[in-house]
């Protein structure tokens, strides 16, 4: 009796145990949520606003959201700009240690702008696993 008993109770904290764990995927959405809940929105300079950070399960991809104004909120200097942007961000990307974690589980990032005074997508530049690494 005293052996089914503890058997009984050992299966029940692995399993209880096991219950708890989040998966990765899990971990990233909690992680992006509470980042967001607390962090957002973030003036990161005068002109430059980040909303909010979300993670996609289904692509892998942690999305950063960022709203330009003055004079960084023109269509035309974006577009002219995007390529040096995009040098720019991967470079930061590829040296953030903090990001260490989801960089050596291959997620995507992904890097949103968008216009304050037209409500609308300036510029959307994502870095895969083989870009970063």
């Amino acid at each position: 009796m005293k052996k089914t008993c503890l058997y009984i109770f050992v299966v029940s904290v692995v399993l209880l145990l096991s219950a708890c764990q989040e998966n990765f995927s899990d971990r990233c959405l909690r992680e992006a949520k509470e980042y967001t809940r607390k962090n957002c929105p973030k003036q990161l300079q005068p002109e430059i606003r980040m909303d909010s950070l979300t993670f996609s399960a289904n692509s892998q991809t942690l999305m950063y959201y960022y709203t330009l104004s003055g004079k960084l909120d023109d269509v035309s200097a974006v577009e002219e700009a995007k390529d040096q942007m995009r040098v720019t961000m991967l470079n930061a990307l590829k040296n953030d240690v903090s990001l260490r974690l989801y960089k050596s589980h291959n997620l995507s990032f992904e890097y949103i702008w968008y216009s304050a005074s037209q409500k609308s997508k300036l510029l959307d530049i994502t870095f895969t696993a083989k870009e970063y690494k």
